[in-house]
């Protein structure tokens, strides 16, 4: 019965481990992503809805990285307690 509580943590650590990868693949593309929004910002756009365009871009990615970071700290501090519940 232990054994098998056992290979239920196990497993789900591995699913935690598994997704906490993911995130980072995640994470890392969209660092790149706003590199290249800061260097587009830089440039001399005249057009003001393209320089509107830039700016919800560039909003919307720095959103979903802070997402990502707050997901991959959770993830994070469930796989230092050992278990989701905190029992291991």
């Amino acid at each position: 019965m232990e054994n098998d509580s056992r290979n239920e943590t196990g497993k789900k650590g591995k699913v935690i481990t598994e997704e906490i990868g993911a995130i980072k693949r995640i994470y890392s593309r969209l660092y790149f992503v706003r590199g290249d929004i800061e260097a587009i910002e830089k440039m001399e756009i005249k057009s003001e809805a393209i320089k509107g365009l830039i700016s919800g871009i560039s909003n919307r990615t720095e959103i979903l990285m802070e997402m990502l970071l707050g997901e991959l700290n959770e993830k994070s501090r469930i796989t230092q307690k050992g278990s989701p519940t905190g029992a291991g």
